[in-house]
């Protein structure tokens, strides 16, 4: 429902209205709907999700007052009174001002909007920001954080200029996200052949691209009509988050990074679920403006370790935490993501794919004229065995396999964070935020579909010890051996060596 404010408001009144449902709505899910209101400045909106609050027995939090004040903010007629009673009401429900700064997640000019609701009737209030500074308290580390008086953190061999560019190279690397790069394939002459499968190649991907297009688009018409009460999940919205030629783009990587032996459905299916994830969270971070507020904590946080800058006794943790508590203006950094489930992202990728199947032809004498011509699935969609197990297998026609092992392409293109990384990392500094600069990063890597780790890691108080021991091997600079990759890469291009 991305831009459709009043359907996304009676979806959640159809789910409301039904009992069985309402009992799965949590308050959290009204506020999504009142923060979209609030940016439109409608109170009596979220006056009336309030009143749903209450018929659903549920009390408001923080996020719920945090989007009324906001919209009294935006508000130019807003009366005092009803901040005063807004703020009141919190108090007797338990919840302070202060928390609401120091706990809420911020997008935009959200949390500008709600200082200025409360400093209409507090004119002197300032927010009351704790900067987290806690000792770890596990005795195997204690010394290291109770005895460092004497110690500075190590510097990079870069100065606080090179740290910057380098952060600004690398915004732009995940901004994109995927990366062109030369195969190491030693490089042949291009012959006749070759330039002919190049250009048959090329010629076939703008074909697909216009299907794949028009096939997006007709399916997304489709189901933009289908009832909301219908209990099956609807994959309408996970479809506008990005503009439709972006998912084509998505489809066609897919099919040129496709092995000529396949790859399972659900690998499939999970890899291009998880890229429409990457590509939106990068999307949303500039919507939301972190990425300019990013780079000024960054190019402040450099300061610890370029080597042209005074040293330094506290750790990158610290130092960023107390750099964002400095810098607290504007959005938050941290807490802004959602993630998907899994089986959302294998559902959306099994769509993808199945799109891919269903509309991805290519004529059958392409290659051969003596062939009588007709339009042939460069996919198949077959079942193999695993053990026991029947698994779904996704398989390139031996044409498309011959058409691209004969033209022979040196340029290989990949999703962005599998290369290393251009600038130091962000520090860690929960078990949510930290590493790539856009991307998002799990701290813990598990099974598919797995969440338990991530309800064990909330729940763990003190990791600071954890986090600045990724930190410190995060800022290790290091380069590749160039003398050992060209001898790799020549065994590489003789296919192999006896010795």
């Amino acid at each position: 429902f991305v831009g459709d404010i009043e359907r996304s408001h009676n979806f959640l009144l159809s789910q409301h209205r039904v009992m069985s449902r309402r009992k799965h709505l949590s308050t959290d899910v009204y506020n999504i709907i009142m923060r979209v209101w609030a940016k439109k400045g409608l109170l009596n909106q979220i006056g009336r999700i309030f009143i749903l609050l209450e018929e659903a027995g549920l009390k408001p939090n923080l996020g719920s007052y945090a989007a009324a004040l906001e919209c009294m903010g935006r508000s130019p007629n807003c009366s005092p009174k009803v901040i005063t009673r807004c703020l009141k009401q919190m108090e007797v429900d338990g919840l302070s001002v202060d928390e609401l700064f120091s706990q809420c997640v911020f997008r935009q000019d959200e949390r500008d909007m709600l200082l200025k609701a409360i400093t209409t009737v507090k004119p002197g209030y300032k927010p009351s920001l704790d900067l987290h500074t806690h000792l770890c308290s596990s005795p195997l580390v204690q010394d290291f954080y109770t005895q460092r008086e004497h110690h500075t953190y190590p510097k990079l061999d870069f100065t606080q200029a090179e740290l910057q560019e380098r952060f600004k190279h690398q915004l732009s690397v995940e901004q994109a996200c995927t990366i062109t790069i030369d195969s190491v394939e030693a490089a042949k002459p291009v012959t006749e052949n070759m330039a002919k499968m190049r250009g048959l190649l090329a010629e076939q991907r703008l074909q697909w691209q216009k299907v794949l297009l028009q096939a997006l688009r007709e399916s997304k018409m489709i189901l933009a009509k289908t009832n909301t009460k219908d209990y099956r999940l609807n994959l309408y919205p996970y479809l506008c988050l990005l503009e439709d030629r972006e998912y084509v783009d998505i489809m066609i990587q897919s099919v040129s990074n496709l092995p000529p032996s396949g790859e399972s459905l659900k690998i499939l299916a999970r890899d291009l679920g998880s890229r429409v994830y990457t590509k939106y969270c990068v999307q949303q971070k500039y919507r939301n403006e972190n990425v300019e507020k990013l780079g000024t904590i960054y190019g402040a946080y450099t300061e610890l370790l370029a080597k042209d800058t005074k040293e330094c006794i506290t750790l990158p943790r610290e130092q960023w935490c107390k750099l964002e508590v400095e810098q607290s203006s504007g959005p938050t950094l941290q807490g802004g993501e959602t993630s998907w489930p899994y089986i959302l992202t294998l559902e959306l990728g099994t769509y993808m794919v199945d799109l891919m199947v269903k509309n991805l032809k290519i004529n059958s004498d392409v290659l051969n004229p003596a062939y009588n011509r007709k339009l042939i699935p460069i996919l198949y969609h077959m079942y193999t065995f695993r053990s026991t197990r029947q698994v779904g297998f996704i398989k390139p026609h031996p044409i498309l396999n011959e058409m691209q092992q004969e033209a022979m392409e040196t340029k290989l293109t990949f999703d962005s964070y599998m290369m290393p990384m251009l600038c130091p990392p962000v520090p860690w500094t929960s078990f949510k935020f930290g590493a790539y600069l856009l991307t998002p990063t799990k701290l813990m890597r598990t099974m598919d579909g797995a969440t338990q780790h991530e309800l064990l890691l909330e729940k763990c108080q003190d990791l600071h010890a954890v986090l600045d021991s990724l930190n410190q091997l995060g800022n290790c600079a290091w380069k590749i051996n160039k003398p050992i990759l060209d001898f790799i890469i020549s065994i590489f291009n003789d296919r192999g060596s006896d010795k």
